[in-house]
């Protein structure tokens, strides 16, 4: 098969643009469904949504030591 230079810079961007589409949709797919997003907008929810929506958050131990807490007295 013959090319024409030309024609090369075209194909060259049409490759790159069909390996970076089919590379973005193989990382859409790879995403986990995010359990809070169930909680937006309601005005009431399942506690197992509640905790499963907490538990799906990584807790680093280090920053819940560094927390203070604020008492406020009304």
């Amino acid at each position: 098969m013959v090319v024409s230079l030309k024609l090369i810079p075209t194909l060259l961007i049409v490759a790159r643009t069909f390996g970076a589409s089919s590379a973005m949709s193989a990382d859409l797919e790879a995403r986990p469904v995010d359990p809070c997003l169930t909680l937006v907008g309601q005005d009431w929810v399942y506690p197992k949504d509640v905790r499963d929506c907490f538990t799906s958050i990584k807790l680093d131990l280090v920053i819940k030591d560094n927390v203070s807490y604020i008492n406020v007295v009304p």
